[in-house]
This record gives C-alpha cells, sequence and structure tokens, in this order.
C-alpha cells in the first residue's frame, strides 16, 4: 500500500486537454460565467492518440467510501474485543485493494474536548474512542476527510487530538487541520507514476467550525444557497491550482446536500459541473446518507454521494444501502469506476448479497441514468467507462508541502474525572449497592427551552466503589406532552464503558439531550441507570423516583428563552478546550 507521498520526482511535461464524449449540461444547471476546458494543442502524443491516452498507461485505484460514524453506538463495538475488528472486516479486503484507500470520518477520535455550537438548536455530536484509529487501520484507510459538520463538534483542541492520533498511526487527513493553512493543504500519494492531489472540503452549515490562521477547524464553503455558488467554486478551484502544480491527478471530496435526499439539487449539480469544468479529475461526494448516483460530465465521474460506510444508529432501507465506489484512473485521468453494494447493520458493514444487493443496484441506475448518464452492472458491479483527455502533468517541478507526521497526541482537556462535585450542582445521595454505584450530584443546564426547537445537557456526578459493568448504561428520559423520549448512553457521553471506569473518584456524565416532543407544557427529565435494556432502580433515592429513574428537574417551554449555546457559552466550563 503507498504511504504518503515524499517528493514530486522527475515529472514528464504534460499540457491540459479537455474531457470529451460528454454532452452540454442543461441551461439550468450550466453554472454562471463558466467555460468548458479549453482546446489546447498537447503535443504530438496527444495528436496521435486523438486526445485520449496512450494504451499502455498504467491504470491505478482509489477506493472511496463515504460517512464513517465515529461515536455513539459505535463505540460500544470499539469498546468491545469481540466486536471492534468486525465492523468494517467483510469488506477490508475491497478496500484494500485500492492503491489509495479514501473515506469520510463523520466526528473526531478525541476522549477531550467540549461541545461547540455549530449553529443548531439540538445538534447530534460524535466524537469516538482511541479504537476507531486501529478499526481504519485494518481496514486499510489511507485518508479520512474531516471537512465536514461532525469534526468540530468538541471543539479546535479535540479536532488537533483526532488529527494527531491519525497522523501518528500513517493515516493522513484532508479538510481539516490545525489552522487554515493546514486545512487547505490536499493529501498528496504517489502512485506508481502518478500523484494524486485529494481535496476534502465542507459545503454544509457547519461554518462555525471553519479553521482560521490560528484556530484549528474544518475547510469550509458555505455551499447552500445559489448566491454562495461562485464564491464556492472561486475558492475551491484556487485550491485545485495550487495542487495541479504538484499533482496529475487531482480529485475533491465534498461533503455537501442534505441529508437522505436521494438525488443531488440542481445547486449541487451546477457546483460540481463548474468545478470539473476548471480542471478536477473526479469528484467523489458524501453526506446525505443515503446513496446518490454517479453523472459523466466531460468525461470526468461525479459520484454525489456514496451513502455511509458505517451506521452508528439502527437504520433501515435506504440508510441500510451504499456502495464503496473504485475509481480507476491513469495518468490522463480517471478510466472508469465501479459501485460495489453494500449492506450496514448497526456497527457492521457487509457486502450486499441477493435481493439487497439487487435493490442497491437498480436504484443506483436508476438514479445516474435520472442524471443523463447510462451506466452497467457487470457480475454484480456498477460500472461506468470514463473518458479521460490528454495526459496532464504538473506545469512545473514543485515539491509539495510536507505535513510532517506529530511524535506524540496532544490530548484536548477533559472534564469527566474531577477532583470536587463542582459548586453548580445539586448534591445527591443515591445508592446502587449492588453496582458499588453512587449519584452524588446533577444539573440540569436549561429550565428554559427555547421555542420551536431545543437541546439541553444535563450533567450527572457518580462515584464508583468498585469497577462496572461493561453493559452499563446510563438513560435520561423526558416526558413533554408525547411519549417517554428515551436515551441510553454509555456514560461519560459514550466514552467511560464500565470497565475502564475509575474507582473511588468522581465521574461526571455529560449528556446533551435532543428535544423533540410538542414544544409546550413542562418537561420532566429523568436519569437513572440500565443493565442490557433494564433499568436498574436505586436501594436509596432522596430524590423522587418514577419508574426506577430519578426526577432531576424540570424545564417549560417559553417563547423569547435563550438558546441552548447561548447558555452554554456563559459557563467556563464550555471554554474547555477552545
Amino acid at each position: 500500500m503507498e504511504r504518503p507521498f515524499g517528493g514530486a520526482g522527475p515529472m514528464g511535461p504534460g499540457a491540459l486537454a479537455p474531457r470529451l464524449g460528454a454532452s452540454a449540461p442543461p441551461d439550468s444547471l450550466v453554472t454562471p460565467g463558466a467555460m468548458p476546458r479549453p482546446l489546447l494543442s498537447v503535443g504530438l502524443l496527444s495528436v496521435l492518440a486523438g486526445c485520449a491516452p496512450p494504451p499502455d498507461l498504467p491504470v491505478h485505484h482509489l477506493v472511496m467510501g463515504g460517512d464513517v460514524m465515529l461515536g455513539r453506538a459505535i463505540n460500544v463495538a470499539l469498546a468491545d474485543p469481540e466486536k471492534s475488528p468486525d465492523i468494517l472486516a467483510a469488506i477490508s479486503q475491497t478496500m484494500r485493494s485500492g492503491d489509495i484507500t479514501l473515506v469520510n470520518g463523520e466526528g473526531v477520535i478525541a476522549l477531550g474536548g467540549t461541545y461547540s455550537d455549530k449553529g443548531e438548536p439540538r445538534p447530534h455530536q460524535h466524537h469516538a474512542l482511541p479504537e476507531a484509529v486501529a478499526m481504519l487501520q485494518s481496514a486499510g484507510v489511507d485518508v479520512v476527510t474531516m471537512g465536514n459538520n461532525h469534526a468540530g463538534d468538541y471543539g479546535p483542541a479535540a479536532l488537533i487530538e483526532a488529527r494527531d492520533r491519525l497522523l501518528m498511526a500513517g493515516i493522513d487527513i484532508s479538510g481539516a487541520g490545525q489552522d487554515l493553512a493546514e486545512a487547505r493543504t490536499p493529501v498528496y500519494r504517489r502512485v506508481g507514476d502518478v500523484v494524486v492531489a485529494i481535496i476534502g472540503a465542507d459545503l454544509t452549515v457547519a461554518g462555525r467550525h471553519a479553521a482560521t490562521a490560528n484556530r484549528a477547524g474544518i475547510l469550509h464553503f458555505e455551499g447552500m444557497e445559489p448566491k454562495q455558488q461562485d464564491a464556492v467554486v472561486k475558492g475551491l478551484l484556487g485550491i485545485e491550482a495550487e495542487a495541479r502544480r504538484h499533482a496529475q491527478i487531482v480529485v475533491l471530496s465534498p461533503h455537501w446536500g442534505e441529508n437522505f435526499l436521494t438525488a443531488p439539487t440542481d445547486l449541487t449539480r451546477a457546483i460540481a459541473h463548474a468545478l470539473i469544468d476548471g480542471g478536477y479529475d473526479a469528484i467523489l461526494g458524501h453526506s446525505a446518507h443515503v446513496m446518490q448516483g454517479v453523472e459523466l460530465y466531460h468525461g470526468s465521474p461525479i459520484a454525489y454521494d456514496a451513502g455511509d460506510l458505517v451506521n452508528d444508529y439502527p437504520a433501515a432501507d435506504e440508510a441500510q444501502r451504499a456502495v464503496l465506489y473504485d475509481l480507476a484512473f491513469t495518468r490522463a485521468g480517471a478510466v472508469s469506476l465501479e459501485a460495489h453494494p453494500l449492506f450496514l447493520a448497526t456497527d457492521k458493514t457487509t457486502p450486499a448479497s441477493g435481493k439487497v444487493a439487487s435493490t442497491v443496484l437498480d436504484n443506483w441506475v436508476a438514479r445516474s441514468e435520472a442524471l443523463g448518464t447510462t451506466v452497467s452492472v457487470v457480475n454484480g458491479v456498477g460500472h461506468l467507462d470514463c473518458r479521460p483527455g490528454g495526459i496532464e502533468g504538473p506545469a512545473e517541478v514543485v515539491d509539495p508541502p510536507a505535513r510532517p507526521t506529530p511524535t506524540s497526541v496532544r490530548l484536548a482537556p477533559s472534564e469527566t474525572v474531577l477532583d470536587a462535585l463542582p459548586a453548580t450542582a445539586h448534591p445527591a445521595v443515591v445508592e446502587w449497592p449492588d453496582l458499588g454505584l453512587h449519584l452524588i450530584g446533577y444539573e440540569l443546564m436549561l429550565d428554559e427551552l427555547k421555542i420551536p426547537k431545543a437541546g439541553n445537557i444535563v450533567r450527572l456526578y457518580f462515584r464508583a466503589d468498585k469497577p462496572l459493568p461493561v453493559e452499563l448504561r446510563v438513560r435520561i428520559g423526558t416526558t413533554d406532552n408525547s411519549p417517554d423520549a428515551i436515551d441510553d448512553h454509555v456514560p461519560g457521553d459514550w466514552l467511560l464503558p464500565g470497565d475502564r471506569w475509575p474507582t473511588g473518584v468522581i465521574v461526571q456524565d455529560r449528556y446533551l439531550t435532543r428535544m423533540l416532543g410538542k414544544p409546550e407544557g413542562v418537561v420532566t427529565y429523568r436519569a437513572g441507570v440500565v443493565m442490557q435494556n433494564k433499568v436498574v432502580p436505586p436501594a436509596t433515592a432522596d430524590l423522587p423516583v418514577v419508574d426506577g429513574l430519578l426526577e432531576i428537574g424540570k424545564a417549560t417551554w417559553s417563547e423569547g428563552a435563550p438558546g441552548m449555546f447561548t447558555v452554554f457559552a456563559a459557563d467556563p466550563r464550555s471554554q474547555l478546550g477552545q
């Protein structure tokens, strides 16, 4: 398997050539001001080949999977030695078959950090145990794109921790970094006679996670509205132009589009067309959590969304079906794109078979044909022939910027283990003697919930006298004029399985509860512990107990109430690791 590219080396002269064989896009999808690639004189080689690559150019492969959910239920599997090797094992042979293997990491691999505001009133927050690195290594992953709306979930310090963990394991990152300069820097890989540049970028609503000159973050472009289109294209083409100084093949892996749409919007297509016109050789996208079709545009493939690669929730139907892409390329561009059908269980991905495989491929064909592209299915694998142009090469031989490997992991600060109960906490005396577990305090951050959508943060402070069972979960329940909303999670905000729980100290379980009921009336919050999906009632408690759960506070839906992150930002603990 190829390792990070360490120098450009001698590169033959090359010139830009047009992509051939595709019709112009519909008028509604033409980017204002965009022009097709110019037809240039490319020398005797291209004249003799008719602007097609010589037939003996070596063919190489980039394997690409979609979103790897890093957190929540995946942490349960990662903490179990019998489960963690199986998450991607069934497809690792296919993933390792590529010269380069690329996935999108949805979350951060970090034990520290704190909730970061990305402009959503009740966001999902994802962070994974360090074992996630080994999971990616065992599957042969070379590059993880971090330009997405979850890489900043726990703040800049946690993003840096994740960066360091991946780089020290030999896995490069794209689309994020310890500052804007690094976030903009592509990953460069030499594969035989080709240098490939991989550019990751976020086009969702996570602008508050954007990297700056002196802050870690993601490479972000506001790409959700037509008025932002020109700026997105200009920004990404600027990065492509820099990458082209070092690489013959430049691939964009964008995080774009709304969740659970099975087709790209006209805006997404217009942006994609302009980027191919401007120089990108292929686009391999993700974000929607469901598979979308592939489009052949001026001979280059645009795979709008591969769907998820690893699920961390009980998905059904569309969310359980995805593809693993294999992009074949030469120095002249993309040669073909294959789509391998997948089936996704909650914490295990396998090759799809039987009716599921047929459904995946039937949908892939139909969704691609709806984009005006003819694809085929050969031996249970989707197939698209691409049309590379003449050999493209760097305008000059320039060594790409080096990304030094860290010598140690910079751990983000954590407030999971505390020396004393915070002054803001309500003391409690609650005991589960059979478990050796005590609840000694609790906090409910909000007593007013903002209409129409709100989240709330619950903090529980425990002490354990002895090691806890690994299957122990903390349950947070709410009632708000709707059926009970229940969240069961691994203690320590998913990061502290019972067998890793330190004894004799104060351990904080901090949990962000998403309010999903009607925005009216009073919400009662309940908390407790669960073993094998059954509530374990406390033996003693100085709080009301209902169905084995402790009543820890109430909140009222209120017009004009401040949002969760407005209140959270005023708490000194919210600056942890910023």
